[in-house]
């Protein structure tokens, strides 16, 4: 699956970038079982809201643009704020800022997707019904 394979390269990706070892990374995020990791960067699993939610809490998730890791856009690294900036303070409604955001990026990915699959399942059908109008104009001129 080629979406599971580009997430998986940036893991991979970024477990080189952090200078780490796919053991030390799985550790340092939480795993007892650092198998989970290795499926993932092998492409023989999706990272999983468990994942992020893990990476998101890691001490790593300040150097790392999570934009970036979930849907591949912008840069690897966070870009820091000019010194005097003050930031919006997140909604109060969420448990805290960073899974607000991860949940975010996931809805927007997930969106995104299920708006492709949609467009490309529509274009279908209609070629299925210009096939069928074929059909009926071949059928009343014999």
């Amino acid at each position: 699956m080629k979406e599971n394979t580009e997430i998986s390269e940036r893991i991979k990706q970024l477990i080189d970038f952090l200078g780490v070892n796919k053991n030390q990374f799985a550790k340092d995020i939480g795993y007892d079982r650092t198998q989970t990791v290795y499926d993932i960067v092998n492409g023989k699993a999706k990272p999983s809201f468990d994942f992020f939610n893990r990476f998101i809490n890691s001490e790593y998730s300040e150097r790392v643009n999570v934009e970036w890791l979930i849907a591949g856009k912008g840069s690897i690294t966070n870009k820091k704020e000019p010194v005097g900036m003050v930031s919006e303070p997140p909604p109060e409604k969420y448990a805290s800022p960073k899974e607000s955001y991860v949940e975010s990026l996931l809805i927007l990915a997930l969106t995104e997707k299920v708006e492709r699959n949609i467009s490309s399942h529509l274009t279908n059908l209609q070629e299925q019904i210009d096939d069928l109008y074929k059909q009926i104009s071949l059928v009343k001129s014999h």
